[in-house]
């Protein structure tokens, strides 16, 4: 048995097989396309893969930058700490010297 031609394999001409036109999606040509799964209010309705993909991703990049921001307060912290050391070592020593000038002016009777 032979095959009929492409142009009009399985579809009779007149016996109603053939593909609607209606019943296809829209391409950049036609009307609107496909639309996005959204609605109007720009909520997604369809949630797929990717959708929970982008938000592992989103928090994923906030966590990293506030792992950021927490090791650059804590340097911050650490220089805060080394100079309050310093300052409070300076601090007793001047008072030491303070209690020795201070024995010098009080007069012997």
């Amino acid at each position: 048995m032979m095959r009929p031609p492409t142009g009009s394999r399985g579809y009779a001409s007149g016996t109603g097989n053939a593909p609607r036109v209606e019943n296809r999606p829209l391409t950049q040509h036609g009307l609107g396309g496909m639309k996005n799964p959204r609605t109007s209010h720009g909520v997604r309705q369809v949630q797929d893969r990717n959708y929970w993909l982008g938000l592992i991703g989103a928090k994923v990049s906030e966590v990293h930058s506030e792992i950021q921001n927490l090791h650059v307060e804590m340097g911050e912290q650490e220089e805060a700490a080394e100079s309050y050391i310093t300052y409070k070592t300076m601090a007793s020593q001047t008072a030491a010297e303070l209690a020795g000038y201070s024995f010098l002016l009080i007069p012997k009777y």
